[in-house]
């Protein structure tokens, strides 16, 4: 059995579905699942993003540096 008969009857391949049209049935890809699987990774990714932020921010309160400081330097004088 060929896999252009298996969606022909009805299974599909994940993310299309199907539609009749003139010439009978053909397989288009699913544009909403495909968007929310975009999103789904965008928002895992802005998580991942701001959960590394974090780690590093608390890694430098953690490490208790000395506080920095500039030294004054006199104008010169022209």
């Amino acid at each position: 059995m060929s896999a252009g008969f298996v969606r022909r009857i009805g299974a599909q391949a994940a993310g299309q579905t199907t539609h009749r049209n003139a010439k009978g049935v053909c397989t288009v890809p699913d544009y909403k699942a495909m968007y929310f699987e975009l999103f789904r990774a965008s928002v895992q990714a802005v998580q991942l993003l701001q959960d590394a932020q974090t780690r590093a921010e608390q890694q430098l309160l953690a490490a208790d540096l000395p506080p920095l400081r500039l030294d004054e330097t006199e104008p010169d004088d022209p």
